[in-house]
């Protein structure tokens, strides 16, 4: 809890997608297109203007929905533009 790290940076408007993998094995992506279950195991919450928390749900199916299973908070630095520094 409480660990942090660059994720790097990377041009304005690229896309990153972040996954999360389960103790059974199972993989739950931020594009729901990519999970096996085809539902979205990521809640996106707004924290202000550079920053947002991803919630995770680990369950296939959504099966408890509490979203609470992993919690990320990413962090963007505007003054990279063009490119951006993620970190979380």
């Amino acid at each position: 809890m409480g660990k942090s790290f660059e994720v790097g940076d990377y041009p304005t408007g690229t896309r990153l997608i972040f996954a999360l993998q389960t103790q059974d094995g199972a993989f739950f992506y931020t594009d729901s297109g990519l999970n096996e279950d085809g539902k979205s195991h990521v809640l996106r919450l707004k924290l202000g203007s550079n920053k947002c928390q991803l919630r995770w749900e680990d369950l296939y199916g959504l099966k408890d929905t509490d979203y609470n299973d992993l919690v990320v908070e990413i962090k963007m630095d505007p003054k990279q533009d063009p490119k951006k520094r993620v970190t979380g």
